[in-house]
C-alpha cells in the first residue's frame, strides 16, 4: 500500500504534467469534459503499465527478494491469482488504446516499455545485475519513457507540432532524474541488495562512490537539463520559470531560518545529505508537487472550465499548494513571532539609552 501511494504520487504528476502542457499549447482548448474523460482512460492505461511492470519484475525477483527480506507480490499470489492479475494489468495496459487518440510513434514507445521491463528483469539479458546498463533501463522504463508516451497522444489531442529540441531536452531531464532516484535508493539498499546477492550498480562500487557521482555529476547534469527545458517551456508558459525562482528563493528561506538546523548547500555537508537535500527535497519536490499545478494555472487562465480538472487534481494528488498551506506558512508564521520577542527583548545600547 505504501509503495502504491508513493508512485502514485511522486511518478504521476510528472507526467500529467506534461499532458497538461501539450494541452496548454494547444490552438484551441478541448473541452473540459473531454479532457476529464481522456485523462480518466489515460490514468487507467498508466495504472496498468506500472502494475504490470511490477508484478512482472517480481515474478523474476522471488528468490533475491526472500534473501533480502523484501514482500514480493508474485510470491505471496497463487497461480490463479497471478494470473487474473496480469490478463487484468495487460488490459487495463492497452484496452484505452482503442478509444484514446495515439500517434504510431505513442504506441510504439508504449511497446519499448514493456520491452525494457523484460531485458531488465528476464535471465540471461537481465539488466537489472549490471550495474549501470541495469540503472539506465530502471530510468528509461520508469522515468523516459513516460513522460514520452504522454507527451504523443496529448500533443495530437492538441493539436501542436512537437519540436526535436523540446523531445531531446525532456529525454535527457527525466533519464537523468530517473538514474538519480535509482543510485540514491541502491545507495540507501547497498547492505541489503549485497546479502541478497544483488550485483547492483552500488553494490559494485560502494555507496559512497555512488552518491559521489550523484553529487557531483547528476545533480548539476539534471540542473542544466530542467533549466533548458523549463527555458523552452517558458517561451510559452512564462509562468513556469516565474515559479521555479519564486519557489528556489522559498527554499532558499526554509533552509536558511526555518530548518531546526540552518543549512547552506554551497556549506560543508556529505554527499548523502546534499544528495538528499538538493535531489529529493528540493529538485523532485519541485517536480513533483508544483509543475503539474503551476501548468494547470495556465489552463484555467486559458479556460476557466478547468478549475475542475485543478480542483480533482488537488484533491487526487500531493500538491505544493497545500504543502505550503499546512507546512510552510505556519513555520513562517512561528518565525516571524520569535523575531518580533527577539526584537523586543534585544538590549537596549549606551546611546539609546541616553538620546
Amino acid at each position: 500500500m505504501l509503495k502504491a501511494y508513493a508512485w502514485w504520487n511522486y511518478k504521476i504528476p510528472p507526467m500529467l504534467a506534461v499532458a497538461f502542457y501539450a494541452l496548454y499549447r494547444a490552438p484551441r482548448l478541448p473541452p473540459v469534459t473531454t479532457t476529464l474523460w481522456q485523462l480518466g482512460l489515460f490514468l487507467i492505461s498508466v495504472i496498468g503499465i506500472a502494475g504490470f511492470g511490477h508484478v512482472f519484475l517480481d515474478a523474476f525477483d522471488v528468490d533475491e527478494d526472500r534473501m533480502g527480506g523484501k514482500p514480493n507480490l508474485w510470491d505471496q499470489s497463487n497461480p490463479a491469482s497471478r494470473a487474473a492479475l496480469v490478463l487484468g494489468l495487460l488490459a487495463a495496459s492497452w484496452l484505452p488504446w482503442t478509444i484514446l487518440p495515439n500517434s504510431s510513434v505513442g504506441l510504439t514507445l508504449i511497446a519499448l516499455e514493456f520491452l525494457l521491463f523484460a531485458m531488465y528483469a528476464v535471465p540471461p539479458i537481465r539488466l537489472k545485475t549490471r550495474g549501470l546498463h541495469g540503472v539506465i533501463t530502471d530510468a528509461g522504463y520508469a522515468h523516459a519513457l513516460p513522460a514520452l508516451w504522454t507527451w504523443f497522444p496529448f500533443a495530437l489531442v492538441a493539436g501542436v507540432s512537437t519540436s526535436p529540441l523540446f523531445i531531446a531536452t525532456l529525454t535527457v531531464w527525466s533519464l537523468t532524474v530517473g538514474i538519480r532516484h535509482l543510485m540514491q535508493h541502491q545507495a540507501l539498499e547497498t547492505p541489503k541488495d549485497a546479502a541478497a546477492g544483488a550485483n547492483t550498480f552500488s553494490v559494485r562500487h560502494g555507496a559512497d562512490k555512488t552518491l559521489s557521482i550523484v553529487v557531483h555529476r547528476l545533480i548539476p547534469l539534471e540542473i542544466v537539463a530542467f533549466g533548458l527545458l523549463v527555458t523552452i517551456i517558458g517561451r510559452h508558459l512564462w509562468i513556469l520559470p516565474v515559479a521555479c525562482v519564486a519557489y528556489l528563493a522559498l527554499e532558499a528561506f526554509r533552509l536558511r531560518f526555518l530548518w531546526l538546523q540552518r543549512i547552506r548547500l554551497t556549506g560543508p555537508l556529505s554527499d548523502p545529505d546534499r544528495s538528499t537535500i538538493a535531489g529529493t527535497l528540493i529538485m523532485s519536490q519541485f517536480y513533483e508537487l508544483w509543475v503539474p499545478v503551476i501548468v494547470l494555472t495556465g489552463l484555467v487562465a486559458r479556460s476557466g472550465s478547468y478549475i475542475i480538472v485543478f480542483v480533482l487534481y488537488l484533491f487526487l494528488f500531493r500538491n505544493g499548494p497545500w504543502q505550503l498551506v499546512r507546512r510552510d506558512l505556519p513555520l513562517v508564521s512561528a518565525w516571524l513571532r520569535s523575531r518580533r520577542v527577539d526584537s523586543k527583548h534585544a538590549p537596549i545600547s549606551h546611546a539609546e539609552g541616553t538620546a
